[in-house]
């Protein structure tokens, strides 16, 4: 008994009827011609961090759980689809890895901007306001000084410091 190839619109049609082996095997035909799309649409800085193999296996797992949204009938139409599913994983996996990439330096300098911060309140609180009290002649401490808007006069030194410090770096 010769094996005989499995034929995809026969797959597709069995997959359709809610059969998993049937839908299984239909993926399975596509593994290596999704690994050489996935190869060619990997761009280099993100090929270090991310397998084709890998975004083969997350697009069949999407495929299968989502295969009813599948439309089409022909292998064609099918390659298609499945082309939109690795391209939108291969979408998601670029922006987790921009935005990993982008919390961690958002990390360090947000931990700066917090230091430079607080150095920039004590500065201001310290060189810019006299003592806020001193002895009166009767021994009794007053209030000598007293900014119209201690709030904005503060944020003055912060942003006077921020201004300063961190050059060429984009804190948002």
């Amino acid at each position: 008994m010769a094996h005989e190839e499995p034929r995809p619109h026969l797959l597709i049609e069995q997959a359709r009827q809610g059969n998993a082996a049937a839908r299984g095997a239909l993926l399975e035909l596509y593994r290596n011609y999704l690994r050489l799309v996935a190869r060619s649409l990997i761009g280099g800085a993100l090929r270090s961090r991310l397998d084709a193999s890998d975004l083969v296996q997350e697009t069949f797992l999407k495929a299968h759980r989502d295969f009813e949204q599948f439309g089409g009938m022909s292998e064609r139409e099918l390659l298609a689809w499945l082309r939109q599913v690795l391209v939108r994983s291969l979408s998601n996996q670029v922006k987790h890895h921009r935005r990993l990439s982008r919390d961690h330096h958002r990390q360090v300098s947000l931990e700066q901007l917090l230091d430079q911060s607080s150095l920039a309140v004590q500065q201001a609180l310290a060189s810019r306001f006299p003592s806020p009290r001193r002895a009166g002649r009767s021994g009794s401490l007053e209030l000598i000084h007293e900014p119209d808007d201690p709030v904005r006069f503060v944020m003055a030194g912060v942003a006077d410091l921020l201004s300063e410090g961190a050059p060429g770096r984009d804190l948002v």
